[in-house]
């Protein structure tokens, strides 16, 4: 059985490149797949609607859904479409970057030309279930939507507590 225990690593090891690799595929499809709704006359994707989480991790559609409601209409830290940092699109030659980074995890770079533009825009990616979700975007203008959002929130909430709170009298008034 000694004389077994090489070969058995050596197929272990094998394996498990295979899975990763199509671990990779998977997430380099649903990533293509979210990017071919951004050619012109396109639908982008809703990244708060009751399809969010085919998109991105519950938790990230969680942020973005109170993030929404906290501003109530105003516009926020979300100035564009967080996935192709842009208002509007027509985006053609997509590449994809991908690596892993951990069971169940991988980092991602989308480089690709929007209305004429070079523009890259870097995900983090996990598997929910088994499919792959977006759990942060990373763009120039903002290394972290999840930090961002999660920060708008915060600030949002202190401002409508300061709003409710009675108005302070100076000491002695009374």
């Amino acid at each position: 059985m000694v004389a077994h225990r090489p070969i058995l690593l050596l197929l272990g090891f094998l394996a498990a490149g295979t899975a990763q690799a199509q671990d990779i595929k998977a997430a380099e499809s649903f990533l293509k797949g979210i990017y071919a709704t951004y050619k012109a006359k396109g639908a982008g994707v809703d990244l708060t609607g009751p399809k969010a989480e085919k998109i991105v991790t519950p938790d990230l559609a969680t942020l973005l859904r109170l993030d929404q409601q906290a501003l109530e209409g105003d516009e926020g830290v979300i100035e564009a479409d967080p996935i192709c940092g842009c208002q509007d699109f027509d985006i053609r030659a997509v590449t994809l970057s991908i690596q892993p980074d951990g069971a169940g995890r991988a980092k991602a770079t989308a480089s690709f030309k929007n209305l004429g533009a070079a523009t890259q825009i870097g995900f983090d990616l996990a598997t929910i279930g088994g499919l792959w979700r977006i759990d942060d975007i990373h763009q120039k203008e903002m290394p972290s939507l999840r930090k961002a959002l999660q920060d708008e929130i915060v600030t949002s909430a202190i401002l409508a507590a300061v709003r409710l709170a009675p108005a302070a009298r100076p000491i002695g008034s009374e």
